[in-house]
């Protein structure tokens, strides 16, 4: 299975993550992403790309205020390194 395959079972995801990052000003206390139908969660190099895909889920992620923040993602020890570094490095 390929990328663009993948990238079709969470596309409902990236529809949200976009209409959300979109709006500057929100009262989205939690955020829960649940993944029934994959058993291991998204993928997190998701955000090692450029372009919509990665931006609108940092620009969440970055954003201060939630009270509880549940992602299933799933991830080796580079990857949770590399994610962990994309989320807390400042933009540009």
């Amino acid at each position: 299975m390929g990328q663009e395959d993948d990238k079709k079972k969470w596309r409902g995801f990236g529809i949200i993550l976009r209409q959300l990052a979109k709006q500057e000003h929100y009262n989205i206390t939690e955020f829960v992403m649940d993944t029934k139908e994959l058993k291991t969660g998204i993928s997190c190099q998701l955000f090692n790309e450029s372009g919509e895909d990665y931006d609108n889920p940092v620009t969440l992620l970055q954003r201060a205020g939630f009270k509880h923040l549940d992602l299933a993602l799933v991830a080796d020890n580079q990857d949770y390194t590399q994610l962990h570094q994309t989320i807390h490095t400042p933009r540009r």
